[in-house]
């Protein structure tokens, strides 16, 4: 019996060299699986909706509505996440742990922006 594909977005935007990592070790991370694995990007930029869910936060991979990388996509850390659940489910786990580090990640990256857009810079001058 063949195995399921996993199916993740890579959200991205031009001129984005850690967009342009981020789908090569998705790339990487698919030759290494044998196939299991299959991606789409998405460029944001004209999304309105896209570019507030993840506009700060770019590159983002999901599986779903889940989250798995913000930033730089780590092969080991996405082939661990495919193989934690052996045969039974195809779609990536995501530890406890992880998640709670890509949660405080986004916080900040968002407080951030918030912040720059009420005080711009060299704005007042």
């Amino acid at each position: 019996m063949a195995q399921a594909k996993v199916r993740l977005t890579l959200y991205t935007r031009a001129r984005c060299p850690l967009c342009d990592q981020a789908e090569a070790a998705l790339r990487r991370a698919r030759d290494e699986v044998g196939g299991t694995l299959d991606f789409n990007v998405v460029d944001i930029e004209g999304d309105e909706r896209l570019t507030e869910a993840y506009g700060e936060l770019i590159p983002v991979v999901t599986h779903g509505d889940e989250i798995l990388f913000i930033g730089k996509v780590s092969v080991h850390r996405l082939k661990a996440m495919l193989e934690s659940d052996g045969d039974r489910d195809p779609a990536p786990t995501v530890k406890p742990r992880y998640k709670m580090h890509l949660e405080r990640l986004s916080g900040m990256l968002r407080r951030t922006r918030a912040a720059t857009e009420a005080h711009p810079r060299g704005a007042g001058k």
